[in-house]
């Protein structure tokens, strides 16, 4: 009976030891507020620019789906191999 205590109390020392192993070997986490001006200016450019960059991909993209509906819808074009864009 007390060797099964023994292993449960070593096994929970254990379970305890990782547990709070990890907590301490991560590192902090800045909060929100405490970012500088600087880095939100920062990253607020870089999300406009990202997003001017995804609003450009999805106009080409537009272009293409415009021309391959139309090939699509085209009676004429059926049994002809399409053409290159």
């Amino acid at each position: 009976m007390r060797t099964i205590l023994k292993k449960r109390i070593v096994a929970l020392a254990v379970v305890a030891l990782f547990g709070t192993g990890s907590v301490f070997a991560s590192p902090p986490t800045p909060s929100p507020g405490s970012m500088e001006t600087g880095e939100v200016a920062h990253l607020s450019g870089r999300a406009s620019l990202l997003l001017a960059e995804i609003k450009k991909e999805v106009a080409e993209l537009k272009m293409h789906a415009d021309a391959l509906g139309s090939f699509a819808g085209s009676p004429n074009t059926v049994g002809k191999p399409m053409p290159a864009i």
